[in-house]
C-alpha cells in the first residue's frame, strides 16, 4: 500500500503554508484527493512533482508562486 501524507506534513516538510498546499493540490500541479474533507497525497506523486521540477531546473517556489 502506498504512503499517504497529509497537508500539514507536506507544508511542515516545505516549510510552507497550508494554504499554498491547498491551492497546489486545487490547481493540479500536485496530484492529491480529497477523503472527508481534507486534502491527502500519495507520497510517490509528491516525490515525482518533485523530480520534475528538479529536472527542469525550476525552482520549487517559483512552481507554487506561478500555481
Amino acid at each position: 500500500m502506498d504512503v499517504i501524507l497529509d497537508v500539514e506534513h507536506i507544508a511542515e516538510f516545505f516549510r510552507c503554508s497550508l494554504e499554498k498546499v491547498k491551492r497546489m493540490l486545487r490547481s493540479g500541479e500536485l496530484p492529491g484527493f480529497k477523503f472527508g474533507g481534507r486534502w491527502y497525497v500519495r507520497e510517490k506523486d509528491l516525490e515525482e512533482m518533485v523530480d520534475k521540477a528538479v529536472q527542469s531546473n525550476r525552482h520549487l517556489r517559483r512552481v507554487q508562486e506561478a500555481a
